[in-house]
C-alpha cells in the first residue's frame, strides 16, 4: 500500500497583481512514473497538462486532481486546491487640511496636513509652493510662515505596493490678508535691522517681549526674552536663506518679520 498526495506550487507567488499571469505546478509524492493531472478553475476543467498558466480573477479557486499509477497507490486519486490573493494597483486619494485655515493674515503660520486613503503600501510626501519643491518638506505635515495671497500649496504623494508605484497630488490655494500686522495690538514701531543680515540683527522698541526664530519648515531654531530697547540677536551661525522672526508680547499678541540671512 502506497500513500500519496499532491500540493500546488504557484509562480511568481500566491499574491500577485490583478491582470498578471500565474503558473501552477503540481508537487506530488508517490505519484508514480506517469501521473495524470487534471486542472479545474471554479469547478470547470481547464487543462490536463502537468502544469498550466492563466490570468486568475479575484475569487478563483484552482484545483488539481492527481491520478497515480504507483503500485498499490491508496487511494489512486487525490486532489488539492488553492486560492490566490490579488492586489489592485495603488490608487491613493489625497486630501489636505489647513490649520488654522486657508484664509489667514500675512506672516501667520499655517500648518498643512495630508491625509491619504486607498493605499496599502508605504507613503512618501513632498510639499510644493507654486511649483517650487520645498527642500526637507517630506513629512505628512508642513508649516509655512511666508505665504502670500493666492499661493498654491501642493502635496505630491508617492505610494507603492507589489503592483508598482503610483503618484498623485492635491493642491489648495491660500488667501492672505496683508493687513495682519495692523490688526495686532503689538507696537507697530518695532523695527528689525539690518535686513538682509550677516552676523546679527537688532530688535528695537520691543523690550519685555519674547522672540523666536523659525526656518521655513516651521522649526524653532532659538528663542529668548527681549531685555533691552535694542536687543542684538546673533545670526552668524545660520545658513544663508530666509527665516521668520516672531515677536510676542506678554498678552500673546504676535508680529512676524521675514529675515534674510546672507
Amino acid at each position: 500500500m502506497v500513500y500519496h498526495c499532491v500540493n500546488i506550487s504557484v509562480s511568481p507567488g500566491d499574491t500577485l497583481c490583478t491582470g498578471s499571469v500565474a503558473t501552477f505546478t503540481p508537487v506530488s509524492i508517490n505519484g508514480g512514473s506517469a501521473p495524470a493531472y487534471t486542472w479545474l478553475v471554479n469547478g470547470l476543467h481547464i487543462s490536463a497538462d502537468q502544469k498550466f498558466s492563466y490570468t486568475p480573477a479575484i475569487g478563483d479557486i484552482v484545483k488539481v486532481i492527481l491520478k497515480s499509477n504507483a503500485h498499490c497507490a491508496t487511494p489512486d486519486t487525490v486532489s488539492n486546491s488553492t486560492q490566490l490573493t490579488l492586489e489592485l494597483p495603488s490608487i491613493p486619494i489625497v486630501t489636505i487640511t489647513a490649520n488654522p485655515d486657508t484664509n489667514v493674515f500675512y506672516g501667520q503660520p499655517v500648518t498643512y496636513t495630508a491625509s491619504v486613503s486607498g493605499s496599502s503600501g508605504p507613503v512618501a510626501y513632498q510639499w510644493i509652493i507654486n511649483k517650487t519643491y520645498i527642500a526637507g518638506a517630506t513629512d505628512i505635515s508642513f508649516t509655512s510662515y511666508t505665504l502670500r495671497d493666492n499661493d498654491s500649496v501642493t502635496c505630491v504623494i508617492t505610494t507603492s505596493n507589489t503592483c508598482g508605484k503610483a503618484i498623485t497630488e492635491k493642491t489648495i490655494a491660500s488667501r492672505i490678508n496683508t493687513l495682519s500686522i495692523q490688526r495686532l495690538n503689538l507696537n507697530t514701531s518695532i523695527i528689525v535691522y539690518p535686513n538682509p543680515a550677516k552676523y546679527n540683527i537688532t530688535i528695537e522698541n520691543a523690550s519685555g517681549c519674547f522672540y523666536s526664530l523659525f526656518n521655513l519648515l516651521g522649526q524653532e531654531l532659538f528663542s529668548d526674552k527681549i531685555n533691552s530697547n535694542k536687543e542684538v540677536v546673533a545670526t552668524k551661525s545660520l545658513m544663508p536663506g530666509t527665516y521668520i522672526l516672531r515677536i510676542r508680547d506678554t498678552k500673546g499678541e504676535i508680529i512676524n518679520k521675514r529675515i534674510i540671512k546672507e
